[in-house]
């Protein structure tokens, strides 16, 4: 689904919660993720050559923390 050119970083979002938890995330949890991925993660100062793969770890990142979160862990 990173790859997938046809969907914007809110949608990716949008369908791991979805997929992990069965609810779309809250405004806020769109907001701060959207950030969070559109920046490149933790990184921080990314340099443009390295921020696609970045923004798939973050993307990554994300839907490991959904995995891990207890939503997922009470819900499954």
């Amino acid at each position: 689904m990173a790859d997938a050119p046809f969907m914007t970083t809110k949608g990716k979002i949008e369908a791991l919660y979805l997929a992990a938890v069965s609810r779309k995330p809250t405004d806020r949890e769109l907001v701060r993720l959207t950030r969070y991925v559109d920046e490149g993660g933790a990184a921080g100062d990314a340099k443009a050559a390295g921020l696609e793969r970045r923004r798939k770890e973050a993307l990554a990142d994300v839907f490991w923390a959904l995995l891990n979160s207890a939503e997922f862990y009470l819900n499954h």
